[in-house]
């Protein structure tokens, strides 16, 4: 009996491991993200500390300016400027929740297109099924607004904690990794190509959000400004901020524009705003790939699936965690 009882010393043992790391699982589950971001800042921040720390800055001052200046030139700017661009939206299109878009003026210019007589019976159907889709897309969209917003604390959260985690993985990231290579059952070649292999893609998850970014709302700004609609800086800005939420991109900007070009009886334009909207939607499709191809050596079609399964997993924080998932195939 006594043998017996020794030879399960082991598995109890093991047993007991299991069951400690799933409890510890568990309570830092909702804050895994937010140590992935803090990782992804801490790797984009670390050429920045290099260059600090060769001009003898402590590593801990070098690892706090770089923490700092993502605090205030990224993460500041596109927060604050999303979240009063998402309250303005709301106080623009709530009235039209119930009474919806007022189109009877313009109507009749849009059914004097035969696509259009060929589509309804009269122009007053045509008014009423524009009328109540317009209701119905006005309230998702305002559903859509109002339950972001309901998140800005968990997400401001989630934020600070990205940042914490970045500090502490550039003030101490070599002797975590030092302290967990032992531990590895791998050899030291193939642990240090999987290290370097992680950080360039986590580096080119970032920059394929911000050359999508880029890409997009500069195409929004030209189609402005070669259509003549008013405050295209404002747009601009505005497109860059919501390119990042890949949920709705820059569709509300180029959208707003197409309404306020067939109001003011500019159809032509307004297809035209529609073609700039169509051509940004696709080279976000372009850009994330081809920028995460360039760096991250993964097929660009690999990528592209990668971005979109992790959106349909975990929505906005898919297209950085999608492509390292990704990587590990």
């Amino acid at each position: 009996m006594k043998l017996d009882t020794q030879k399960n010393i082991p598995w109890a043992f093991l047993v007991f491991l299991i069951v400690v790391l799933l409890i510890n699982l568990t309570m830092i589950a909702p804050y895994l993200l937010a140590i992935y971001f803090g990782w992804i800042i801490a790797t984009v921040l670390t050429p920045m500390q290099n260059r600090l720390i060769r001009k003898n800055w402590k590593p801990n001052y070098a690892a706090l300016a770089g923490t700092f200046t993502a605090l205030f030139t990224l993460i500041i700017p596109i927060v604050g400027f999303g979240f009063g661009m998402v309250k303005s939206l709301i106080r623009v299109i709530g009235p039209y929740t119930q009474s919806g878009i007022n189109v009877e003026e313009w109507m009749g210019k849009i059914y004097s297109f035969p696509l259009a007589r060929e589509a309804f019976d009269s122009q007053l159907e045509m008014t009423a099924f524009f009328n109540d889709n317009s209701k119905k897309a006005m309230g998702h969209l305002t559903t859509g607004l109002t339950s972001i917003l309901s998140s800005a604390p968990a997400m401001v959260l989630q934020l600070v904690l990205a940042l914490l985690a970045a500090y502490f993985i550039l003030v101490d990231g070599k002797k975590l990794c030092e302290w967990m290579s032992p531990r590895v059952p791998l050899p030291a070649e193939t642990k240090a190509e999987f290290v370097r292999g992680l950080n360039d893609i986590a580096f080119s998850s970032f920059l394929s959000m911000l050359a999508a970014a880029v890409a997009q709302s500069m195409i929004v700004f030209i189609g402005f400004l070669v259509l003549g609609v008013p405050m295209a800086f404002l747009a601009l800005g505005v497109a860059f901020v919501f390119a990042w939420f890949p949920i709705f991109g820059v569709t509300p900007v180029w959208l707003a524009a197409v309404i306020f070009l067939v109001a003011t009886d500019h159809i032509g334009k307004g297809i035209g705003m529609v073609g700039c909207g169509v051509l940004a939607s696709l080279i976000d499709n372009v850009v994330r790939p081809w920028v995460l191809k360039g760096r991250a050596d993964m097929h660009p079609l690999v990528s592209l699936v990668a971005i979109f399964g992790g959106i349909a997993y975990l929505g906005i924080p898919g297209v950085l965690v999608g492509p390292v998932v990704a990587s590990f195939g």
